[in-house]
C-alpha cells in the first residue's frame, strides 16, 4: 500500500456518494445556472423587499435531482434571511393541513394576531372582532385560517420573507393545489414577500393546468434534465480528487459515456468505483477498477430499471413503449407531432389515444418535453434499449438484489 493510501479515509471514500437518497451529492454540477435564475426571484423577497416576478416551477424525469436543486436553494434562502416551509404533498392534504403549514401553528398564532393588531391598532379587516384565539376550539381555529389566508399569508410576510417549496407536485390534491396557487397570486398581489417553488415528474404541468389555468404561464419554469458531458465529469472527477484519487482519461470517458449524462447513474457509478478503490487500497482509476465497478453499477441499474419497466407493464403500455423506444433508436429526439404520426401509424387507436399514450409514458417518465422545445426526449436513452432488447439478457445474466 502506498503512502498516499495510508492517508485516505476508505470509509468515507465508500460513503461519498449516496445515490436514491436525496440527499446533497459531494458536487452538484451543472446547475448553477438554474440555481441563478432562481436567486434572482428570491432577491425580490429578500433583497429588494417586494414580491417576486413569479413563482417558480421545476420538472422533469425522476433521477435528475430535482429534490436535491430544492434542498441547495433551500440553503440559499436561509442564508438571506427568508423562512423556508419545505412540503411534499402527504403532508397537505386538506385546506386546513395548507392553512397550518403556510401560517404559524396554533402555540404561536395567537401571539401572531395580537402583533398584527398592536402595529395597526386593529385587526385588518380579518374578522378577528373581540374573540380571544385561546376560547376557540380547533374547528373554529382552521376555519378562521381557511378564511383569511391570503390577508394572514401577507401579514406573515411583512415580519420575514417566506419561501415554501413543495416537493412531488403532481400528487398534490386538486382542491388544495388550488387553494394554494391563488393564495400565492392573491398574496403576491398584495405585494407580500412571498415565493412558491413547485417540483415534480413531467405529469406536473397537467397537473397544475387543472387546478389553475393561468399558473405555468405566470411561472418561471425549469426542465431538470440530464447533464451535459462537463458537467458529470465534474460531479465525479471533484469529489474524488477531494479524496487524493486520480482517473485515466479513457476510465473517464468509458463512465461518462455509460452514465448517460443521467445524474442518479452518475452516483451509481460513483459509489461502484468508492467500492473497487476501496477493496484494493487504490488511489488510481483506470479501466481495471472501472470493470472491477461494472458488476455494482450494472445490478443496481437494473433493478431500477426493473422499477420501471413494471410500472410502463402495470399501465398496460407496453407495447406502446416498445414502439416508441424503436423511433428512438438512432434519434436523440423527435419532434412531438412526427412522433404522434408515427405512433399513430403503428397502434390501433385513434388520435385521442395516442395523445393519452404520450401523456401516460411522459406522467412515467419514459419520455418527456423539456420547456419551449418542440421536441420529445427519452427520460434515459439506455431505458429505451433495456424495453426492446436488453431486459431478456440482462436479467437472465445478473442477479437482481
Amino acid at each position: 500500500m502506498s503512502a498516499k493510501a495510508d492517508n485516505i479515509d476508505w470509509d468515507g471514500l465508500v460513503g461519498l456518494f449516496r445515490p436514491g437518497s436525496g440527499a446533497m451529492p459531494p458536487k452538484l454540477a451543472g446547475r448553477d445556472a438554474i440555481l441563478d435564475e432562481l436567486s434572482i426571484l428570491l432577491n425580490d423577497i429578500s433583497k429588494f423587499n417586494r414580491a417576486p416576478a413569479g413563482d417558480a416551477v421545476l420538472y422533469g424525469p425522476r433521477g435528475n435531482g430535482k429534490t436535491v436543486l430544492l434542498s441547495a436553494f433551500e440553503n440559499q434562502c436561509e442564508s438571506k434571511g427568508a423562512d423556508v416551509i419545505a412540503r411534499t404533498p402527504d403532508a397537505i392534504r386538506t385546506e386546513a393541513d395548507l392553512a397550518a403549514h403556510l401560517l404559524y401553528d396554533d402555540s404561536l398564532f395567537s401571539q401572531f394576531l395580537e402583533a398584527i393588531r398592536s402595529r395597526a391598532g386593529a385587526d385588518l379587516g380579518l374578522g378577528f372582532a373581540r374573540v380571544t384565539w385561546d376560547n376557540l376550539n380547533q374547528a373554529e381555529r382552521d376555519n378562521y385560517k381557511r378564511r383569511h389566508l391570503v390577508d394572514l399569508l401577507a401579514a406573515r410576510c411583512r415580519s420575514a420573507p417566506l419561501v415554501v417549496t413543495l416537493d412531488e407536485a403532481h400528487t398534490l390534491d386538486p382542491e388544495v393545489g388550488r387553494r394554494l396557487l391563488n393564495a400565492s397570486q392573491l398574496a403576491q398581489r398584495k405585494g407580500a414577500r412571498f415565493l412558491l417553488v413547485l417540483a415534480g415528474t413531467p405529469n406536473l404541468r397537467s397537473r397544475l393546468d387543472s387546478m389553475s389555468a393561468t399558473f405555468w404561464d405566470r411561472a418561471e419554469v425549469f426542465g431538470i434534465g440530464r447533464l451535459d458531458a462537463g458537467a458529470t465529469s465534474e460531479a465525479l472527477v471533484a469529489p474524488l480528487q477531494n479524496y487524493g484519487i486520480d482517473l485515466d482519461e479513457d476510465a473517464l470517458e468509458a463512465v461518462i459515456t455509460e452514465s448517460q449524462w443521467y445524474p442518479y447513474f452518475i452516483q451509481l457509478w460513483g459509489g461502484a468505483l468508492c467500492e473497487a478503490l476501496a477493496a484494493r487500497k487504490s488511489t488510481h482509476i483506470d479501466m481495471a477498477i472501472v470493470e472491477a465497478a461494472r458488476p455494482a453499477f450494472t445490478s443496481k441499474k437494473v433493478f431500477y430499471y426493473e422499477k420501471r419497466y413494471e410500472e410502463v407493464r402495470n399501465r398496460d403500455l407496453l407495447d406502446s413503449a416498445k414502439a416508441v423506444a424503436d423511433m428512438f433508436r438512432n434519434e436523440r429526439c423527435i419532434d412531438d407531432d412526427i412522433l404522434q404520426k408515427q405512433l399513430a401509424s403503428g397502434l390501433s387507436t385513434g388520435s385521442q389515444g395516442v395523445l393519452d399514450v404520450i401523456r401516460d409514458l411522459s406522467h412515467l417518465g419514459f419520455i418527456w418535453k423539456p420547456p419551449a422545445s418542440a421536441s420529445v426526449e427519452p427520460g434515459i436513452p439506455s431505458l429505451m434499449d433495456y424495453v426492446l432488447t436488453e431486459r431478456q439478457e440482462l436479467t437472465g445474466t445478473l442477479r437482481v438484489e
